[in-house]
């Protein structure tokens, strides 16, 4: 789902997808859903696309899973792939995300 909210820019979505947990870490880092509203908003009227996701791979890992994507996006006429995982718990909830993506958005102060 959180994909899906993604290629939307639909943070209402994004944020379900996230475990309580994940949700309070990022309240605490200052961001929160009106935030990635925000970013997704911006990332939305900038022209940014997220065209497609190949599911590379999943494992069984702790007491959830990890999944391994790439994701295609355009911005105007330039092009880019990269990679995402998500970590989730036993209910399948995000409790972490890691890509070149999210890392760009922690350092501009939110998710």
């Amino acid at each position: 789902s959180f994909i899906r909210g993604q290629q939307n820019f639909n943070a209402d979505v994004m944020w379900e997808a996230f475990s309580s947990d994940y949700q309070a870490q990022q309240l605490a880092s200052g961001a929160s859903k009106a935030t990635l509203q925000s970013r997704a908003n911006s990332e939305r009227s900038m022209g940014l696309k997220y065209v497609h996701y190949d599911y590379i791979g999943g494992i069984q890992a702790n007491s959830g899973s990890m999944y391994f994507y790439s994701v295609d996006l355009t911005l105007q006429n330039q092009r880019g792939r990269f990679p995402i995982v998500f970590i989730a718990d036993a209910d399948g909830k995000i409790t972490e995300i890691d890509s070149p993506l999210t890392r760009l958005g922690q350092s501009s102060g939110g998710q």
